[in-house]
Order: C-alpha cells, then structure tokens, then sequence
C-alpha cells in the first residue's frame, strides 16, 4: 500500500514537475519566515526564563507625582535594603542590583587592554535569587570585595583562549584611582533575552567604594532592589512596611519626594519595562519588532497555502479520469482522501526540509538586524520547536490540500467519466484566493513605500539645531578636561567646546515648572557656558549662557523653548521668573522648537545652569567635512592624555542611528513580504488566466476566425480579473494606509505624513504589473493558427 502510494506520488510530481518547484520553493521561504517569527516570539516569550526562581523574584520600584498624575520610576534608594534588614515578613531575600558603564583594564602596562564594560554590583545573594550558571571557577566567595566574576565574552576579549581564573582585573573610580579585582568565576554566556545583564559583577559593598557615598544617607538612586517573596499575597504588606521608610527619603531628597513604593514581579516589569521612566535595567523588545515578524509570517503562509491550493486544485482537473477508475477498480473515498493529503504533505514536506536550509541565511540575517537579540535554530532537546514544526508541516497540508482531497473525492465515477463533472478554476474561491494575495501585496508595497520614505525623511528633517556638526565625548572624572581642550583646540576644524550635564538627543529629568499658578512638565537639562550656541540651537528671542553672564546666571537664570512658552501661554517671557522646585529662574532665552531625537515625543524643554563647567560631557562644534576622521585623531590624543579610561566619543548623527535601524530593516522587511507577494499573486494570476484560457480556447479561436481584434480578446478573457486586481488594489491600498500609519505612530513621534503618492504609486504599480501579465498570455494564445484552437480537446 506505501509503495502504491509513493509511486503515485511520485508520478504526479514528475508530471506536474513546474508547479511541484514552485510550490516548493514558495513554501519553503515562506515557512522559512515562520521559524524565524516563532524564534522571535520564543526570544521575548522566554525572558528571563533562564533563572530558576522567576516565579517569586519581585522589584521594588517607586512613584512620584509628576504634572498631577502618578509615575512610575524604576529605580529605588540604596539605603532601602540595608534598612529592611533581613527578617522582613514574606521576603526570603533582598538583593540590591545596579550597574555602569566603567573602565576596566588587564594585564601590565607593556600589554594592557582596557575597555568600557558594563559592570553591576549586586549583593551577596545575587546568585542564590538568579541563575547564571558558571563555566569555570567558584562564586563562592563572591562576597570578597577584591573578586570579580566575569562573562564568557568578557573573558575571551581580555585573555582569549587563557584561563582567566585567578587574573587580575583593574576598575577605575570616579577620581581615576585604580581598584584591582582577582578573577573567580567565569559565566556562561549570559541571554540578551533578560532584564538583569552585564559584562562583569562585584560585591555591591564596591559601589559605595567607587563612587565613595555613604551607604546610608538615602540620597543615592540604584538600578534595583530585588525581593524574593514565595507567597504573592504577602505584597500588600510588604508594601505597606516600605511606604514607612517615605519619612526618611523626603527628609534626605526634599526637592525630589516619593509618593509610595511598589513591588511589582519581575515577569510583569519586562512587560512594562519600555515605560517606566529611570529603567536602568534592560529593556523588553518593541512592540512593532515582536507583532511584525509574526504578522508578516502568518499573511505569508496564507499566501503560499493559497497558491499551493490554485495549483491542487488545476491539477487535480487533470486526474479526474483516474479517480474515476480508481473508484471503479474499489478504491474508498477514504483512501482517495488520503492520496490527496498525503501527497500534499510530502510536498509540504519537502518544502519544510528546504525552509530549514532557507531559515539558516535568515536567520543570520536577522540578528545582524537587530544587535541586542541573538536567535538559534536548535533541534537538540528542543521540544516546542519540534512541534511547532511538526504543526507547521499539518497544517500546511491540510490547508493546501483539504479543498480538493475532500471535493473531489465525493464525485460519483459515472458522472465522471460523462464529463459531468470539471472543477472550476476560476470559481469564487480561486478568484477570493487571488483577491487576498494581491491585498497583502498592496499593503507590503505600501508599508514597504512609506518606512524608505519615512527613513528619508528622518535623516533630512531639520531638527532644530545644526546636528551635523556636532562630536560628543563623554568625560568622567579624573580626566583633566582642561588639558584635553587645550589639545583640542589646536585642531583648525574645531570652532568651539562646551560642556554639558545633559546633552540633546540623551534627554534629561523630568520637572513641573510653575508660572503664575500655571504648571507645566518639562524636561530639565543642565547645560553649561555657551552650549545652546555651540550646539547650534536657534534663538527667537533673548540670549544663551555665555561667559559674559556666567556669575549672574549660575542657577538664576532659565532658557526655554518655544513649546514651553506655548504650554505656559507666555506673551513676553524675556525677564519673567518661573518656579523649580524651590529654585526661582529667570527667563533669558526662548529657542526655536527642536526635537531630542526621532523616539521622544516632543515636550517642553527647559535649560538652566548650575555648573558653568558640568564634567559629563564635552561638546565639540566642527567644520570638519570628514568628522570620523577628526574623532579618530581626537581618540589618539585622548589614549595619549587619558591612557586608563576608554574614548567613546561619538559622531551627533549616529545619536538616532537606531531609528535609521529601524526604519531600514522595518522596510527589508515590508519588502521581503513584499517580494514574495507578488510572486505568489503573479503565479496565481498566471494559474488562473491559463486555466481560464484552456477552457475557452476555441472559443477564442472562433472568435479570431470571425475577425474580432486581439485587443478585444484580451479584455475579454482579463476583464473579470481585472476587476479582481481592481478591488483588491482599492482594500489594500486602505489596508496599507492604516497599517503604515499605526505602525509610524507606534514607533516615531517625528515622522512623516503618508501622501497620496505612498499609495497611489503602488496600487497602480500591481494593476499594471497584473494586466500585462494577463496581456502576455492571452497575447501568445491570440498568435497561434486559430486551426490549432478548433482542434484543441
């Protein structure tokens, strides 16, 4: 019986050998786009799943009251735990967690590395709470504030294939002092799919010892305060034991109070994680990058399924005579059933092997998408994706082949054999199939359309100051900036430096400013002498912060931008004062409206100076038509002057380079989709047309005969489809106006608006792609011997 059935199967693929590839190929990519969209969705479903005691690790996070509505921050005082102690009721465990960028060398100064790494510090029951398992050495002495335990990849970048247990690693402190560290334990390696992530972890006792604060003075902010609570009901307590400790942090922090303390579970803050405000952890993936792979996967495997089921459904016409004898010679409808599905699975099969070859490339090339998420095809004890292939494979054959395995089957074998019966190729499901392949080939043209313009458009909008002559280097201290600007200034390309708290493009901290009753949220960025001009922001009225009123401005004087002066209604703001927390600041300035970068939503924007001279970050203006190359010279007089601390000054175009992302690889993949749409369509189309043509060719042969016109022929063989392309194109266009404008709102603030050309372009694009299509088929049948039509059978 297998035999039996293999060799049918067989000689039905030989035959139809053109249409088996296709389908084939077309499903194999398309199943291909499956396995990388449910690797995608495994990525973030499986979020910090690699740690053991998920279900009970909660975080502490705070509110405070901002414009008269509550906000969540994600951070919390580092004083909180040590004043929890350790027999809170509920709580097994507490572990503070934060972590900073820092620089960390190894080896003696003849061949030293030295590089700018993530390094946390957690307590000393980090590893009990989360999971990390070790690849070489011991964390058990952790608590030793001379050890380190480091990554894999930290461990390869600064002593390759050596074992790094027992070598010493260097940090350097806020004043530039070295602390040596002695290598433990070697991690491996660490998920990106996980909100707690670092390239090196200390005792947290090494915080206070870096930054040099008191543990207790409840003015210093951390990353996180971890609880490990087996029991959920016990929270409400537990929070209200921690808005007692609210006395204490007002007294400490009187211009910044806390309303309450919240404890969330970890799951449910991955979830939220992109909109909490001081999120110092990571962060959980966009919601365009999780929903569109998926969505784009399952309107490719409906296309692929569809066109597979046109060409089931014309080959089938082809053997109705031998399901007529079959049914003679006793064959059951049942086993009929089974041919037809069966074959259909082994195609359907064949084409699941080819899309695992196919994902390999993909998949390669999806994570160079994307630089903060790796995905892997594994097969070993993976069990869910062995099923999910397993559903990909039934239900590709039951879609593809269900129509006409079960349609044709019920025919009766007499009727067969007089002809009674012919399965109709251009019937209204064929013709619903081909109207929904070229709908989504419209909507992934349009949405594939607006993201290139979209990205155009972001990189030639103004954004309110000259971001293209601009470098930044980020200072800490210990570094002699007055040493390094005196190097800097030498270079002719260079017209001036500033210094800078908070940097347009980085943002700054959020604060309710107050105007004769009136309040408003702003964003607060300190600035130092002569930044706003160096930065090229415009001015509309009033003045900057320049040496000249340097001592009258230090924290008396404000800037504002002009959608600040808008929210507080202000007719003539030059000289008035606004309220800053306990601050009065006088008005000086108001710019032009300006945005930070593509990803914020514009608001009012404040500047004020505290420090004429911030030490965070040193703001160059250039002329330089080759700026790589000026940073480059930049970064080896900074190794010279500033050997123990890494250069990772950067270019101000590339502070949106992950908006550029975004936009680039959104439309690769709009147009993959795209792509493969139109093929899929065009097939179709020709499936359709041919089929249509067959039936009616000596009508179409008669016709000749009788004189009528070849352009008169093809508009009446392509009219009904092209009224099929026609509606399609008109939903689609629709379809691909919506979807574009819910995904340009979801992600950008700054964003372009979609024209009539976004969407007239492409629609007229796939009706006249269509007709000619349609013409090319009806066109060669047309130039054969009309003799040769009359004889067709």
């Amino acid at each position: 019986m297998l035999k039996s059935f293999f060799l049918l199967a067989y000689r039905n693929i030989i035959k139809n050998k053109f249409y088996v590839l296709v389908n084939i190929l077309g499903l194999g990519a398309t199943l291909a786009c499956c396995i990388v969209a449910y690797l995608n969705h495994r990525f973030e479903a499986d979020y910090n799943k690699t740690h053991q005691n998920l279900e009970k690790i909660y975080k502490v996070n705070i509110f405070r009251e901002v414009n008269d509505r509550q906000q969540r921050y994600g951070i919390s005082p580092a004083s909180l735990a040590p004043a929890l102690g350790t027999s809170v009721a509920g709580v097994e465990s507490v572990v503070r967690y934060t972590s900073n960028q820092l620089s960390v060398k190894s080896g003696n100064e003849a061949d030293s590395k030295i590089f700018s790494k993530n390094v946390a510090f957690a307590d000393d029951s980090f590893f009990d709470l989360f999971t990390f398992p070790v690849s070489r050495g011991s964390i058990s002495s952790f608590s030793d504030v001379n050890s380190i335990v480091i990554s894999n990849e930290t461990a390869e970048q600064y002593f390759g294939s050596q074992n790094a247990i027992g070598e010493s690693l260097t940090l350097f402190a806020e004043n530039g002092e070295p602390l040596e560290f002695k290598v433990i334990a070697i991690l491996e390696h660490i998920p990106e799919n996980g909100m707690v992530n670092f390239d090196a972890v200390t005792i947290f006792k090494n915080f206070f010892n870096l930054y040099q604060v008191d543990e207790m003075d409840w003015k210093r902010w951390i990353g996180a305060t971890f609880l490990s609570i087996p029991n959920p009901e016990d929270i409400p307590g537990i929070e209200s034991m921690l808005n007692g400790f609210l006395e204490i942090q007002h007294r400490a922090r009187e211009d910044w109070p806390i309303t309450r303390f919240e404890v969330m579970s970890l799951k449910e803050y991955t979830k939220i994680s992109r909109d909490v405000w001081a999120n110092w952890l990571w962060i959980n993936l966009h919601p365009a990058q999780i929903y569109a792979p998926l969505i784009m996967s399952i309107l490719i495997l409906l296309l692929a399924g569809f066109n597979y089921m046109n060409s089931s459904i014309s080959i089938a016409n082809t053997r109705l005579k031998e399901i007529g004898v079959r049914k003679v010679m006793g064959s059951s409808r049942g086993q009929l059933i089974a041919q037809f599905l069966g074959e259909n699975a082994l195609v359907c099969f064949i084409a699941l092997l080819v899309s695992l070859l196919i994902a390999i490339f993909l998949i390669d090339e999806y994570n160079k998408m994307w630089p903060y998420m790796n995905l892997e095809m594994t097969f070993a004890g993976n069990v869910g994706f062995w099923l999910f292939l397993l559903g990909l494979l039934l239900f590709t054959s039951i879609l593809a082949g269900s129509y006409s395995a079960f349609y044709i089957s019920s025919f009766r074998s007499v009727d067969i054999f007089k002809g009674s019966y012919r399965l109709k190729e251009g019937g209204w499901l064929a013709k619903v199939l081909l109207w929904f392949q070229v709908t989504v080939s419209v909507v992934a043209i349009i949405a594939s359309l607006v993201f290139a313009q979209n990205a155009s458009f972001q990189q030639s909008v103004d954004m309110g100051y000259d971001m293209n002559k601009i470098l930044a280097i980020p200072l800490a201290s210990g570094v002699d900036k007055n040493a390094l600007e005196a190097v800097y200034e030498s270079h002719p390309d260079i017209s001036s430096i500033a210094y800078t708290s908070q940097h347009i493009g980085w943002g700054g901290y959020s604060r309710t400013i107050e105007l004769s009753e009136k309040k408003t949220e702003v964003r607060v960025m300190e600035v130092g002498t002569n930044y706003l001009e160096t930065m090229g922001v415009r001015f509309l009225e009033g003045r900057g912060f320049s040496s000249e009123f340097e001592s009258s401005d230090i924290a008396n004087s404000v800037v504002l931008d002009r959608r600040t002066a808008d929210e507080l209604g202000i007719q003539d703001p030059i000289g008035q004062v606004i309220r800053l927390d306990t601050l009065r600041l006088k008005i000086v300035g108001v710019t032009d409206y300006f945005h930070m970068s593509f990803w914020s939503k514009p608001i009012p924007i404040i500047f004020w100076m505290r420090n004429p001279e911030p030490q965070s970050l040193m703001v160059i203006r250039t002329t330089a038509a080759d700026q790589t190359q000026l940073l480059n010279q930049l970064k080896s007089e900074w190794e010279q002057l500033v050997p123990f601390i890494p250069f990772s000054g950067f270019e101000q175009v590339k502070i949106d380079e992950e908006a550029q992302d975004v936009n680039k690889n959104i439309t690769s993949i709009n147009m993959f989709l795209a792509i493969i749409a139109i093929v899929l369509s065009s097939i179709a189309l020709y499936t359709l047309v041919s089929l249509n043509i067959l039936k009616r060719i000596k009508e179409i042969g008669v016709r000749t005969v009788l004189g009528s016109s070849k352009i008169g022929i093809n508009w009446l063989i392509s009219k009904p489809f092209i009224i099929i392309v026609i509606l399609a194109s008109v939903v689609g266009g629709l379809g691909g106006y919506y979807l574009s404008s819910l995904l340009l709102n979801s992600l950008w603030p700054v964003r372009i608006a979609i024209g009539i050309g976004s969407i007239a372009i492409p629609v007229l694009a796939v009706v006249v792609l269509a007709y000619l299509i349609m013409s090319i088929i009806i066109l060669r049948t047309t130039l054969k011997n009309p003799v040769e039509s009359l004889r067709y059978e």
